[in-house]
């Protein structure tokens, strides 16, 4: 005669309110307890990590709280991530990590030192504007666009977009500068955004500029552009152009 079958319901029941009367019971309590015990420690060393960043950085418990911990579990961010290794391009996990904070990137990337959000973002009176980015965050930005979760990544030539000056033979010092063959990187934004927020989060991203148009598109800029970066609008929900224009490479992520 085969044994009974336990019941969800039985195991719950003789966790928290009696003991099992029978063997196979007590097996399962066991297990269940211990599992329990484990989540509870887990959680715990998240939430004190979590709290401990939060008082030197802005990393919010109740907006990075899952995210954070299924980082950890899968061990995604598991190196050391600090301002001198991610400056000398040393940081072993550091794209995984972006990768795993997936659009939270923003809102998260402190919680691991990816990124500074306490910098304060320039009050702008114009469309278009330049950070004052530190080396690593540079860096930082070109791995961002490279597994780009948080909208859409273009890369074109730089002299692309001033074939109309070098036509006209315009001497532009920063023109007669550029190698041949260097790509500019710039990262569009998905969703409609303020001048501000753009600003924002342009900057926690490293950009080194950012171009806000009024439909609300945010495009971030990268360090190997040129002022300033494509005059396209490509934000994919805050467009109203023909996105088939042939002399722009679209690299979606």
């Amino acid at each position: 005669m085969p044994p009974p079958v336990i019941s969800y319901s039985q195991v719950y029941f003789a966790v928290f309110c009696s003991p099992c009367k029978d063997q196979r019971c007590s097996i399962a309590v066991m297990i269940v307890r211990q599992r329990y015990v484990l989540g509870i420690a887990l959680w715990s060393v998240v939430c004190i990590g979590l709290c401990a960043g939060a008082s030197a950085v802005d990393c919010s418990e109740t907006e990075c709280g899952p995210r954070v911990s299924k980082c950890m579990l899968l061990k995604a961010c598991n190196c050391s991530i600090t301002r001198e290794n991610i400056l000398n391009n040393s940081c072993t996990c550091c794209t995984e990590c972006i990768q795993c904070l997936d659009k939270q990137y923003t809102q998260c990337c402190s919680c691991f030192g990816l990124c500074n959000p306490d910098k304060e973002a320039p009050r702008m009176n114009s469309y278009v504007d330049k950070f004052d980015q530190d080396e690593e965050d540079l860096i930082v930005f070109d791995k961002v666009a490279a597994v780009n979760k948080l909208g859409t990544t273009y890369r074109f030539p730089v002299l692309q977009e001033h074939q109309a000056d070098l036509r006209e033979g315009k001497e532009i010092k920063k023109l007669r500068d550029v190698k041949g063959g260097t790509n500019c990187t710039v990262v569009y934004l998905d969703k409609c955004i303020s001048h501000e927020q753009c600003s924002r989060q342009c900057l926690i991203l490293g950009a080194s500029m950012l171009r806000w148009f009024h439909t609300g598109c945010c495009e971030c800029i990268g360090h190997t552009c040129l002022p300033y970066g494509s005059n396209t609008p490509r934000c994919k929900y805050c467009t109203d152009f023909d996105d088939d224009v042939p002399s722009l490479r679209q690299t979606e992520l």
